[in-house]
């Protein structure tokens, strides 16, 4: 950058190209801290401002790699601190935490209107370059964007820029300075201010010698001259001089920066002249703040109140205010509405006050007051002209207390000339025709009263001329009635009377006239005449009574629903509009008699509905509105009635109540629960499905809390679903557990509909619950289910997993060794496969056999001797199962079982199998016996046993003990199948625990009385 100086606003316009550009820059302090970014740096650092700020705060210097750190403090702090510029090549963390090498340009920015400077530092990515292994990366279009971003800052500076070297010739200047000189730019070069201009337009420069010489800047000089761009006219400027240094810190020139404040100090000229006016005033001028302190106080506010500036100054306004105003609210919220004015920027007019002197004086004024702006058109304060009306509130008073009589009439009291000339209008006339008497005096009374349409009225004429003529002899005239024209056009029936005015010797000088405005009666005879005509047009019937009942007005309305014409009705008793099944009803006549009690007294409108005769004897349901008739003293001396044919409406309503009861009838007779609840959500009305439900009255539910029916559980999803649908008045479903009678909470599906009120106010709520309870428990059956499911899945897989395993090892040994193994080998292998086999079959079989029995198929049974097949069993047992001894016991005589015996011989081995796995390799004792008409097996271990909990579980599928490691071969579902079996067979089977430890596990089956024969 060719300078170090800049304004605020063309820094403004760099940072807008810099984002434009998307050019990595920032200006930074001596010790490192960040000032301002643009957002091509934000984005490489891949963070905010703030978080940029936070982290530099925490870590000086922190973005650059820790071993070019101590090389960059080097150079911010020589060109934040010495002005020099300079270049390096550190490595800078980026977004994701990657260093990158950055090639960085630093710059010395110091500013017109203060002493401090920073850093302006510029970046380019060098990092490719660098790792290609380039010595000297040359600079990127980035770098030129930079170069031309600066470039442009300098070129475009609101103020004026010279560079000059230490003999002060010029090496460059922007083209505020070439205005000022009216000389291009490259004419500057090499020469000095003297050569080139007049003396007065070469000072702005020479403060510069000053800075070569000392080095030190010379900021904010004030310098006249004048300007090319402006001849004949001195100019002022505000000067700021810096050094320019080398790295090594010689001064090899200066640096000029102007900024022309002439139009200022004009400002401030026009300003001392308006203070000047403002202290010479005879009125107050008052400067204050918004919040009403008062900041200036002219002489004129020091003569009409008597405080001194001194005294005045910081205090707020409110001390003009008398005391007995100071509480008043009409005066407060004048004032704030006042304030409010002003801040808006809007004048407040002229309106008339009273405030109090420093000696306690009510001193009555004119006040005005209005905004004062800033340099950015911001309201920034007020101020107050206050004008002293003393003088003429007197000579007021005087003139009102001398037209007092005239003045203070309601009347129009005009005065006027034998020749109509008028000469005095007082303010009933003002009010009455609109014209003042600026207005009247001086005009002809009929060019200024009289309409235009009466004015070719000879009649009216004649009349006229005959007034004017007893009035000269000095003769009054009576009140008669006229037609006078208003000034806003409006033509005012008035009454009037004139009489004449006599001089001292009795002579007639003039006449006034008094003139009464007699609109508003002729306005109340024109409403009489539109209110008969509405009566006698209205639909309903209009009946005029007098205090005894006897009918006196009868409109066309009461005609047409009644029957009667007027000449048949007026005259008559109300008794003809009765019903005759009332004619000797008390109880009619005595609730007549308070009504006409009450009407006589001038009491309100009574309004009732009932029934009315009409001439053919037809009954018609009528809504009646009776109200007393009151003349001009107050006094009630007649009624008047209105009756409404409500036969409709009566219809609609038995209709009505004929729907409510069919919809009562049915909500109460199905089995859902339904409620209907206020806006609020609280019942209004429970059907017998809920009462019945809840086990208590509709009153006792008006008294309970909904977190007494509620399960807790559930209560906060209840309360947002309500909040929701209230909010958006739409229909909602939630699920929840409602307390019966019985104290059971059991799941109910709730619906809850709006009801939009006929108002349109907020909706009730239609709730309808249906009980899920059985629907929960079978979700809950269905997961339990399918969690056993899983886990028995898992269970078989494992288990066929090992004995697949096995019998796949030996048949791959024995197929790729086949002819190279010895006898024994395959005997062991083929041993091995049989064995794997036979464990993988029993699960299998155990799957088979529930499957089987599931689907309901029967098993085929045949006398069967147990010990025969279970002595098979026993043996089979004892080859695969070598370590476990079993004994077998077969107690005699012993009968025959109806038995299969395939199914025997699984169900034993599955009990030997158990006894053995779970056994921890005890003996296992088999006994074979009769026991009551039946053939009974025991299967008996000394194993660590089961809890009593498990002992009532030990035949569901898939069951296995606690204290089963998961490693322990077996599905659980030896028991299972076992239990199935025997039940299929007819008979039944037990799990019991053994004294001293172990189970035993047995069955039974029906015993026969045959034989079995071999």
């Amino acid at each position: 950058m060719p300078g170090q100086v800049v304004t605020r606003e063309a820094l403004e316009l760099f940072w807008e190209t810099a984002d434009q550009a998307e050019i990595v820059a920032w200006t930074m302090t001596a010790d490192g801290r960040f000032l301002r970014t643009s957002r091509a740096a934000l984005e490489l650092a891949g963070l905010t401002f703030e978080q940029l700020v936070a982290r530099g705060e925490r870590e000086r210097l922190w973005p650059v790699h820790p071993d070019e750190r101590a090389r960059f403090a080097e150079l911010v702090r020589g060109c934040a601190l010495k002005g020099l510029a300079g270049v390096c090549e550190p490595r800078f963390i980026t977004r994701g935490g990657v260093y990158r090498w950055m090639r960085v340009r630093a710059v010395p920015v110091a500013f017109v209107d203060e002493a401090s400077r920073c850093c302006l530092m510029t970046a380019v990515d060098v990092h490719d370059s660098r790792m290609a292994g380039d010595e000297q990366p040359t600079a990127s279009v980035r770098e030129t964007q930079v170069s031309a971003s600066l470039e442009a800052l300098l070129e475009h500076a609101p103020v004026g820029v010279a560079f000059m070297g230490p003999d002060l010739r010029f090496v460059r200047v922007n083209g505020e300075v070439a205005r000022m000189t009216g000389l291009a730019p490259a004419e500057h070069a090499g020469r000095t201010a003297a050569e080139m201009l007049p003396h007065g337009s070469a000072l702005p420069f020479e403060r510069a010698r000053e800075v070569v010489r000392t080095g030190v800047p010379v900021i904010g000089a004030e310098i006249e001259g004048t300007s090319a761009d402006d001849p004949g006219q001195t100019h002022h400027w505000l000067a700021s001089y810096y050094p320019i240094k080398a790295p090594d810190g010689e001064v090899t020139g200066a640096a000029a920066v102007l900024t022309d404040v002439t139009s200022r100090k004009r400002a401030e000229s026009e300003a001392r002249r308006l203070a000047a006016i403002v202290e010479s005033s005879d009125d107050a001028i008052i400067g204050f703040a918004l919040d009403g302190t008062i900041e200036s106080w002219n002489r004129g506010a020091q003569r009409l109140f008597g405080w001194t500036a001194a005294e005045a100054i910081g205090r707020h306004f409110r001390m003009l205010r008398p005391p007995e105003l100071s509480d008043d609210p009409e005066r407060e919220e004048s004032a704030a509405t006042l304030m409010e004015q002003l801040v808006r920027g809007e004048s407040v007019e002229q309106f008339e006050s009273l405030d109090v002197a420093k000696d306690g004086r009510r001193i009555p004024v004119l006040f005005s007051a209005s905004p004062l702006f800033d340099g950015a058109g911001r309201v920034s304060g007020a101020a107050a002209i206050i004008h002293d009306i003393s003088a003429r509130k007197r000579a007021e008073a005087e003139a009102y207390r001398l037209a007092a009589i005239v003045e203070s009439s309601h009347e129009a009291i005009i005065g006027f000339a034998l020749d109509g000339t008028i000469e005095s209008w007082n303010r009933g006339a003002n009010r009455l025709f609109g014209w003042t008497a600026a207005d009247a005096i001086g005009t002809h009374l009929l060019r200024l009263l009289r309409p235009p349409e009466l004015a070719a009225d000879v009649q009216r004429e004649e009349g006229r001329a005959k007034l004017m003529a007893r009035l000269a002899s000095g003769e009054p005239v009576e009140q008669a009635e006229g037609i006078a024209l208003a000034k806003d056009g409006r033509r005012i029936p008035v009454w009037f009377s004139a009489f004449p005015l006599f001089d001292a010797d009795g002579r007639v000088t003039g006449a006034a006239a008094m003139t009464h405005d007699i609109s508003a009666r002729k306005r109340a005879e024109a409403e009489a005449y539109r209110l008969a005509a509405i009566v006698e047009s209205s639909h309903d019937a209009i009946i005029g009574f007098a205090l005894d009942g006897t009918i006196e007005s009868w409109n066309q309305g009461a005609h047409r629903l009644l029957g009667w014409t007027a000449a048949e009705a007026i005259g008559s008793s109300y008794q003809i509009l009765r019903p005759h099944e009332f004619d000797h009803d008390p109880e009619h006549e005595e609730s007549r008699a308070p009504l006409m009690a009450r009407l006589s007294r001038g009491g309100p409108a009574e309004v009732f509905e009932g029934v009315a005769q009409a001439k053919d004897g037809r009954r018609i349901p009528v809504a009646v509105s009776v109200s007393p008739v009151v003349d001009a003293l107050g006094r009630t001396t007649a009624s008047a009635a209105i009756m409404h044919d409500i036969s409709d409406q009566k219809r609609a309503q038995d209709e009505l109540q004929a729907s409510e009861r069919r919809y009562r009838v049915l909500l109460e007779s199905v089995p859902a629960k339904i409620s209907v609840a206020d806006p609020s959500f609280k019942g209004a009305y429970w059907n017998e499905a809920w009462l019945e439900y809840l086990g208590c009255s509709a009153e006792e539910l008006q008294a309970t809390a909904l977190a007494q029916l509620i399960h807790p559980d559930d209560l906060a999803e209840l309360d947002r679903a309500m909040l929701g649908g209230a909010a958006q008045r739409t229909s909602f479903e939630c699920e929840g557990r409602v307390r019966r009678q019985d104290g059971a909470f059991l799941w109910h599906l709730v619906r809850v509909v709006p009801l939009d009120s006929p108002d349109g106010g907020e909706p009730s709520w239609l709730t309808t619950a249906m009980e899920i309870e059985s629907i929960k428990q079978a979700e809950l059956t269905l997961q339990e289910t399918l969690r056993a499911r899983g886990e028995f899945l898992e269970m078989v897989s494992h288990e066929l997993r090992t004995p697949l395993t096995e019998i796949l090892g030996d048949a791959d040994v024995l197929y790729r060794r086949r002819g190279q193994l010895a006898g024994e080998v395959i005997d062991e292998l083929s041993g091995g496969l049989l064995a794997a086999a036979r464990r993988l079959k029993r699960p299998v079989d155990n799957m088979m056999v529930l499957s089987r029995l599931e689907r309901g198929m029967a098993l085929e049974t045949e006398p069967v001797l147990l010990s025969r097949v279970i002595a098979e069993t026993v043996k089979e047992f004892r080859e695969r199962f070598r370590g476990v001894d079993v004994r077998l016991i077969v107690v005699e005589p012993q009968p025959i079982a109806n038995a299969n015996a395939t199914s025997i011989d699984q169900v034993v081995f599955n009990l030997l199998a158990n006894a053995a796995t779970y056994g921890q390799g005890a003996d296992v004792e088999v006994r074979i016996q009769a026991a009551d008409g039946e053939v009974e097996c025991l299967v008996l271990d000394r194993g660590p046993g089961l809890a009593a909990d498990e002992l009532a579980q030990v035949f569901e599928p898939a069951f296995r003990s606690r204290a089963v490691q998961r490693d322990v071969p077996g599905l659980g579902l030896g028991l299972s199948a076992c239990r199935r079996l025997v039940e299929a067979l007819g008979g039944s089977m037990w799990v019991s625990a053994r004294e001293g430890g172990g189970i035993e596990a047995g069955f039974r089956l029906q015993a026969l009385d045959d034989v079995l024969e071999d």
